[in-house]
């Protein structure tokens, strides 16, 4: 009898060892994917956001320089700006790069890439007015940059889309870890209790067996 009722005990700690056993892998798996997607705002949704913001400045500073050099009639000046605007599309260029290892989203890839072949094409509105500019052809060299004003309103726009599809994958991964919080407490206060409940009983099953 006693042979019998320790085989029982052992059997129901054994049941109770594997039910944990289970449950901690499935709320180490619940925890896993939360710092997955933790890891996806913190690597790859924040910078990208911050890379736009960088981006757009940059595109603005380098709009002010343009400004000064096609406005100025010193030679001296101009050569300033240049130099300056030789620097500030340096740092685009770095900038881009950065960015564009951070790009996950199919719909980010190709926006991303609108804004690439958009800038490209400022660029070349860019070359035409440094050298209108070093012929002295000023008045042309601002014509130029009132047309090329239109490109960078069309890239502003799409910078626009890239910050909101960030912001809205950033929400979406909040939404899915709160979820998997949520799914993994009640699942641990659930198998607690039938975990107590099913001890509870067979015990009692035992001892009245005795």
């Amino acid at each position: 009898m006693k042979a019998s009722v320790g085989k029982k005990i052992l059997l129901i700690f054994s049941i109770v060892i594997a039910i944990n056993l289970v449950l901690s892998t499935v709320n180490l798996v619940s925890m896993d994917q939360m710092r997955e997607k933790a890891s996806e705002v913190s690597d790859k949704r924040l910078p990208s956001i911050i890379y736009v913001s960088e981006m757009r400045h940059l595109m603005d500073s380098l709009v002010t320089q343009e400004l000064n050099y096609v406005n100025s009639t010193n030679a001296s000046n101009r050569t300033e700006y240049a130099l300056a605007m030789e620097t500030i599309l340096q740092q685009y260029h770095e900038v881009t790069k950065r960015y564009e290892a951070h790009l996950s989203i199919k719909e980010e890839k190709e926006l991303f890439k609108q804004v690439t072949n958009e800038w490209n094409d400022y660029l070349a509105l860019h070359e035409d007015i440094m050298a209108e500019g070093e012929a002295n052809n000023l008045e042309k060299a601002e014509s130029i940059l009132r047309k090329a004003s239109w490109n960078l309103s069309s890239i502003n726009i799409n910078m626009n889309k890239l910050v909101e599809l960030s912001e809205k994958r950033t929400e979406e991964l909040s939404k899915e870890s709160d979820t998997l919080f949520s799914t993994a407490k009640i699942t641990n206060h659930f198998s607690c209790a039938r975990i107590n409940y099913f001890c509870n009983t067979r015990l009692l099953v035992i001892s009245q067996s005795i």
